[in-house]
């Protein structure tokens, strides 16, 4: 029976299967878009279809929101879009389209075109233009994730005239946390940093950690990475600072510019590194030196 079942195995014709894989990639993947009105925006998308089959993808715009989290994941919103879509539209050269066709190894421009007219309101507009392939528009946009297709997030904002010249800068971000441990044994040492964007608009701090040691001098510096912060929302950030042989207080002073126009946010914080487990076994060996 083995070896009649071992020759049909061998006599038998499978066809192999080969799955057509889609495999695209987008620049910008952040389209960051701050104007006052009125005003027309002209913004090019490139998109590179790495695959091996010609692809058929459409355009649709998705508006989004933060996610409950403060990772900065963003969730799409279902419902009526708000006006300002109806003055949103991808081009290729003078043409508005609502599909595009990319050959295999091909790169393919198109233009966002966006108009703001001088009634539109104060306020944010984040949005994802989706490239989807033909066949996956079945598949349900769930939260931030895209089955089949790519997109590039825009973030609109709409601002109003600047204030006057001389008037004091409101503080639009606050500090909501910045920790670590206040006791370390070993290095790295790791920082949080929680920041609450106070005002309308997006922003997109700037931020560096400065560590002083007990005389007061500065020995390390950690630069914060730039992240978005939607409008009203909260961001959270960990960052380490990679440096070894601490011993001893230190403190170290966060120093944040949610934007060019100020003010500086400050805050600082102790903390205290002591080697305790390689003391005890440093001792030990000292002791055992003397007893012999």
């Amino acid at each position: 029976l083995v070896v009649v079942l071992s020759f049909a195995l061998y006599t038998f014709s499978f066809d192999r299967v080969h799955a057509s894989s889609l495999s695209l990639s987008i620049y910008p993947p952040i389209i960051q878009i701050q104007v006052d009105p009125p005003a027309t925006i002209n913004t090019p998308i490139t998109i590179q279809n790495r695959g091996q089959e010609t692809v058929t993808l459409e355009i649709l715009f998705k508006p989004f929101s933060s996610g409950k989290g403060e990772s900065g994941e963003v969730v799409y919103i279902s419902g009526k879009n708000p006006l300002v879509f109806e003055k949103i539209g991808v081009y290729d050269n003078d043409e508005v389209i609502e599909k595009v066709v990319i050959g295999p190894k091909q790169n393919k421009t198109l233009n966002l075109h966006i108009d703001v007219p001088q009634d539109e309101s104060l306020s944010d507009y984040y949005f994802s233009v989706l490239f989807i392939s033909k066949n996956k528009l079945k598949d349900k946009l769930n939260q931030s994730r895209i089955l089949g297709g790519i997109a590039t997030n825009v973030l609109l904002s709409i601002k109003g005239k600047p204030p006057l010249i001389g008037a004091k800068p409101t503080s639009i971000a606050k500090i909501v946390e910045f920790s670590s441990p206040s006791f370390l044994e070993i290095e790295p040492v790791p920082f949080k940093v929680r920041l609450k964007n106070q005002s309308n608009h997006f922003i997109t701090p700037q931020g560096t950690i400065s560590i002083k040691n007990m005389f007061g001098n500065t020995i390390g510096q950690v630069k914060l990475s730039p992240v978005n912060i939607l409008a009203d929302t909260i961001r959270s950030q960990e960052t380490l600072w990679q440096e070894t042989l601490l011993f001893g207080p230190y403190t170290a002073t966060l120093n944040i510019n949610p934007s060019d126009k100020g003010p500086t946010l400050i805050k600082t914080i102790n903390f205290f590194v002591f080697p305790l487990r390689t003391f005890i076994i440093l001792a030990g060996i000292l002791i055992t030196i003397l007893l012999v």
